[in-house]
């Protein structure tokens, strides 16, 4: 073996996926209305100031507004008074747009651990700082799974449901903390942790809705302990349906702060 040889690294570098302009735009706008960035009744910036956050031309932008125009996201009215106005949430076919989809199962390990060990200390910390408006838009988020609540059959329409409920109520006690990297936090590990999220519901839809219920009544009445506890059921079912899926123990021996709930 020649020195050159010797020195090459062994690193493997990940294929890099090239985007059209306009998946990108309609990526980054439908993600802001998903996440309450943006709210329905909100109208987007200007086409100029737009092309300009999003470096894009003005064409991309145009194709992006009319593509989700044509989905029922916005509606573009003409002129002095017109723009780009949010009019509807976007569909489940957009959501999955943005979610990890080169996420190994083994992956989810490091997810999952990641939150256990943070995420209580940021419900809490949501719980003591949420404003009275900030509680009710997680009522709101939470309402629909109310109606699916003691059901003794889940269709594939109601798991949906539960996932995008989910991904919003996660992301939206990001934002009561209101700090900006906790919030980025919880966005990032919500979003990568949905696809195993969709298995565990589809597994135990019950558990997995009264859970997320329970989870925002614990934060409305500001009780750490009941916080605590169901988080840790919570937990517990994502890293079930884990394991299940891929026949490994997550915990060989966990560390003393985590390992209460856990299922060892």
């Amino acid at each position: 073996m020649g020195i050159r040889d010797q020195l090459t690294t062994n690193h493997v570098f990940d294929p890099v996926y090239v985007r059209r302009s306009a998946d990108y735009a309609v990526d980054a706008i439908a993600k802001a209305i998903f996440f309450c960035h943006v709210k329905i009744g909100e109208k987007l910036p200007s086409e100029k100031t737009l092309t300009a956050q999003l470096g894009l031309n003005r064409t991309a932008l145009r194709e992006a507004l009319k593509r989700m125009e044509k989905d029922g996201i916005l509606e573009v009215r003409a002129g002095a008074a017109g723009g780009a106005f949010v009019v509807g949430r976007p569909p489940a076919s957009y959501v999955q747009m943005f979610l990890p989809t080169q996420v190994e199962v083994e992956d989810f390990a490091e997810i999952l651990i990641t939150r256990r060990a943070i995420e209580p200390q940021i419900v809490e910390l949501a719980a003591s700082r949420a404003s009275p408006q900030e509680l009710q838009e997680m009522r709101d988020i939470l309402a629909p799974l109310e109606e699916l609540r003691g059901r003794d059959h889940y269709t594939e329409e109601d798991i949906e449901t539960f996932s995008m409920a989910a991904l919003r109520f996660n992301t939206a006690l990001g934002r009561a903390t209101h700090m900006r990297i906790l919030e980025t936090i919880m966005q990032v590990l919500t979003q990568q942790i949905e696809p195993i999220r969709r298995r565990a519901a589809a597994k135990v839809p019950a558990a997995a809705i009264d859970t997320l219920l329970a989870t925002l009544d614990a934060i409305c009445l500001g009780d750490s302990e009941k916080i605590a506890s169901v988080l840790a059921t919570r937990f517990n079912y994502l890293e079930q349906a884990w394991q299940e899926e891929t026949g490994r123990q997550i915990w060989r021996e966990p560390p003393r702060f985590l390992a209460t709930g856990t299922n060892t």
